[in-house]
Formats: structure tokens, sequence, C-alpha cells
């Protein structure tokens, strides 16, 4: 099952709420995480939201670096360890 089939781009808006990276890849909390699927996913993600191809969105930094960022933490666990703590 792909974590895309729902996502809602509205979760990238820019907002002060805490980093949770779950909600840019519409994952339940704390869920079991399939890196292949997350893999696959980003680049796909990665592509819709790069801000090359979202000229007229002033948001589209942010919203990739947003992705870039959620990705790394799930595949560094240092990160991962970090953001959980």
């Amino acid at each position: 099952m792909s974590y895309l089939m729902s996502l809602d781009y509205s979760k990238f808006k820019v907002t002060s709420k805490a980093f949770n990276p779950y909600e840019i890849f519409d994952l339940p909390f704390k869920s079991k995480i399939d890196f292949e699927q997350l893999r696959k996913d980003y680049k796909k993600l990665s592509i819709k939201l790069h801000p090359d191809k979202n000229r007229n969105d002033p948001n589209a930094n942010v919203k990739f670096d947003l992705l870039k960022k959620s990705y790394n933490t799930f595949t560094d666990p240092e990160k991962f360890r970090n953001w959980q703590e």
C-alpha cells in the first residue's frame, strides 16, 4: 500500500508546529516503516514537489526541504533518535 494514496498537501503548509516526519509521508505515528516503499514515495514526492516544477508556489522550497528533512530523519538512525527525544 502506498503512503501517497491519501496524502494531503495541506500538511506542507508553513506553520510553527513541531516537525513530524510521519505526517509528511502520511504514515500512522510510530508505525513500522517499509524503507523500500518509503524510498519510492520519496522519489515520487520529490519530483512532484521540486521547486523547479512549482515555480508559482512561494513555499515550494519549504515544502521540498520538509520532504528532504523527513526522509533523512527516517533513514538516519541518529537523526531519528534525536527527533524522538
